[in-house]
């Protein structure tokens, strides 16, 4: 029984961290020119969706959000031409 637990803890956290990468992604990718600005409610709420683990990872997969990528982590601006 405990190994039960632990494999759905494990498959949970799993789709949990990729689902945060593309629900990030997203949000960053679909309004570059406001993205700098709302980075942190973008991780946020990406972080919200992603406790929801492996629903929002069809959730994901359902609406198509792949195609814009994987983003772990906010991009340095300081360095981008604009």
């Amino acid at each position: 029984m405990a190994w039960f637990v632990i494999l759905l803890v494990t498959i949970w956290a799993i789709c949990s961290i990729i689902s945060y990468g593309v629900f990030f992604a997203y949000f960053q990718s679909q309004f570059p020119r406001i993205s700098r600005h709302y980075e942190r409610s973008d991780q946020r709420l990406a972080m919200a969706v992603a406790l929801l683990g492996p629903i929002a990872l069809i959730v994901g997969i359902g609406m198509g959000l792949f195609r814009h990528g994987y983003k772990w982590h906010r991009v340095n601006h300081t360095n981008l031409k604009e």
